[in-house]
């Protein structure tokens, strides 16, 4: 699955603020620079999981594993287990029944049965759509015991745990660059920088450019359409801070030119509010 953002007017600016500082160069790489870093820090705030209900991002995006998990994997004792696959299968099974120690009797609906719970994340990863979410399946009667899969009793928390110390891998992808230029992030975020090289880009090496200083930064996220538009208003929104911040500083050389001085950089001169990434 692919998604085109369109960087033209934030491309529009930089170049026009290019080709007007002759006198100043230093200027257009802290821009570029600095932009890029606000740029990457937008983005990872409008990416999930974002502050709501449950607290902040990391207890929501946790919150949301285990939910996501608890509704795929129900567990059972091995006794009841080792009946029922002798019985009916490991697969499939929608005749049995059993009994509840008040009387009620339940109608099994299992679609695999993982005995040891060794193949928990085998059955996850088969189950995640395209985005890397579970599709979340709603309860049926009270008298059906549904369940996507069912492993034995005490093995589904370790691996629900697991799942959840990857909160903020996906913001990760997106503030990498904006660590490389300098930017703190919390740890639930940090953590993942060393692992997340092959769906992460963050070149810094074009700012060294003098003439046309450029960073090259992108997510290959799995659910990365899903915020496509939060990107591209990002990206605009970032285009139209630059614009801003060019006219200012080229009204800065035009009254030192005024005043019989040299242009003077100023692009650490005006600064605006950031986001922040909790």
């Amino acid at each position: 699955m692919e998604a085109t953002i369109d960087v033209s007017r934030a491309n529009q600016a930089m170049d026009s603020l290019r080709e007007a500082m002759i006198g100043a160069g230093e200027d257009a790489k802290n821009l570029v620079r600095d932009e890029t870093r606000r740029l990457a820090k937008m983005i990872a705030a409008f990416t999930p999981p974002i502050k709501g209900g449950a607290g902040s991002p990391q207890k929501v995006g946790e919150a949301a594993v285990e939910r996501e998990l608890k509704n795929l994997i129900s567990e059972a004792t091995p006794g009841l287990i080792e009946e029922i696959s002798s019985r009916y299968g490991v697969h499939d099974i929608h005749t049995a029944y059993v009994t509840e120690k008040d009387g009620t009797h339940l109608n099994l609906k299992w679609g695999a049965i993982d005995a040891t719970g060794a193949a928990i994340e085998l059955y996850h990863k088969q189950n995640r759509g395209p985005d890397g979410k579970v599709k979340r399946e709603k309860r049926p009667r009270k008298d059906v015991w549904s369940a996507r899969v069912v492993v034995p009793f005490g093995t589904r928390g370790p691996y629900i745990d697991k799942i959840k110390a990857r909160v903020g891998r996906w913001k990760a992808t997106w503030a990498l660059i904006g660590a490389k230029l300098g930017d703190k992030y919390p740890n639930w975020i940090s953590r993942h920088f060393d692992s997340i090289s092959g769906i992460a880009t963050a070149d810094i090496d074009g700012l060294n450019n003098g003439e046309k200083p450029f960073a090259v930064f992108g997510s290959a996220a799995p659910g990365n359409n899903r915020i496509r538009q939060r990107v591209q208003s990002a990206v605009s929104a970032r285009a139209r801070a630059m614009a801003r911040r060019t006219k200012l500083i080229l009204s800065g050389y035009s009254q030192d030119i005024s005043r019989g001085m040299k242009a003077q950089a100023r692009a650490k001169d005006y600064s605006e509010s950031e986001e922040a990434v909790e």
